[in-house]
């Protein structure tokens, strides 16, 4: 998934991460926070729920389905 968004356009400004990286849990301390502040969020159990799902995707290598996105 990573290789799918860096490749589009107007996405130039991400960089690739490394996986690993990215499935420890350590780094991604307030990364939840944050969403729910950008996203003007509620902290919630659907979001809790969607916010894995995002994380989720990040570990995989293929692109999106449609309704994931």
């Amino acid at each position: 998934m990573l290789e799918w968004i860096l490749d589009r356009e107007g996405h130039e400004f991400l960089i690739p991460v490394d996986r690993a990286y990215i499935k420890d849990k350590f780094n991604l301390t307030g990364l939840k926070e944050k969403f729910i502040n950008e996203l003007n969020a509620k902290d919630d159990e659907v979001f809790d729920k969607r916010f894995k799902q995002y994380i989720k995707h990040l570990y995989k290598s293929a692109e999106p389905r449609p309704e994931h996105l």
